[in-house]
């Protein structure tokens, strides 16, 4: 089977922004420029191989899009915070989307995970962070086990996992703390199809005073979060996490090109 001259060079190049893409994403999220690439819609643009064969290709505006990160939750993640921290650090590519509601155990997560991530179909990544309300009412084995089906239900779909741990909780009794200190060293050491884990007990918790939110992390109820501490429960997610999303416009040039 032989290949014409003219598409083997487009096959070359589009290899080639595929590659670069790849290489950039895994290197740094952030755009390196404020100023991209933009030309107005239903506009041509062109590029050129190596003998001056111009290859064409129409372009429209809903050719960028971000990548989008689902994060679901109890109140922690509720109070939208963290999300908008991410988003801070991550660059205009990425989009997180807050879907936490409060007082939710991991088993009202899981009852409308798949309504409220799966069926979108266009997460890239889910940060599931849940279980602080399951410490007073639930065993540990169904919180893990909640957990569980929600990793596995986004693994099958694609989607790229990232487990958080529970923060801590000043209030509650040793025995509640027992069973946290036990999820969070599941989720940790046995918990699969997950990708990325982010210890946010660890970041929280307060050295001196073990099982305690840090003063300056603490909101003043010892259960949520003061803006800095949401602010490190973001950092340590950003860093835990390998970030790779191609931008539509990239896969669109390659697309495209191909044709």
């Amino acid at each position: 089977m032989s290949c014409a001259p003219g598409n083997f060079n487009k096959l070359r190049l589009a290899t080639g922004l595929l590659l670069l893409g790849l290489i950039i994403s895994s290197l740094n999220p952030t755009p390196v420029s404020s100023n991209p690439l933009v030309l107005p819609d239903g506009e041509k643009g062109n590029m050129s191989d190596q003998n001056g064969s111009a290859f064409q290709f129409s372009f429209d505006s809903s050719d960028i899009t971000v990548s989008k990160i689902y994060c679901i939750g109890d109140s922690l993640t509720d109070a939208g915070v963290y999300e908008i921290e991410l988003m801070a650090l991550l660059g205009p590519d990425w989009l997180t989307i807050e879907i936490g509601k409060s007082a939710d155990t991991t088993a009202d997560m899981l009852a409308r995970f798949q309504a409220d991530v799966i069926d979108y179909g266009d997460a890239a990544y889910v940060i599931i962070w849940g279980g602080a309300n399951d410490i007073r009412s639930l065993p540990v084995e169904e919180s893990q086990a909640n957990l569980q089906a929600m990793y596995t239900m986004a693994h099958d779909a694609g989607i790229k996992v990232v487990a958080v741990t529970i923060t801590p909780l000043n209030s509650e009794p040793a025995p509640n703390k027992l069973k946290m200190l036990a999820i969070n060293s599941w989720i940790q050491s046995t918990a699969i199809n997950v990708d990325f884990f982010a210890d946010a007990y660890t970041a929280i918790n307060d050295p001196d005073n073990p099982g305690n939110i840090l003063p300056d992390y603490d909101s003043g109820d010892h259960a949520h979060l003061s803006h800095l501490g949401y602010a490190k429960v973001a950092e340590t997610i950003y860093d835990a996490v390998t970030w790779t999303g191609l931008n539509k416009l990239l896969l669109t040039l390659v697309t495209r090109l191909l044709q």
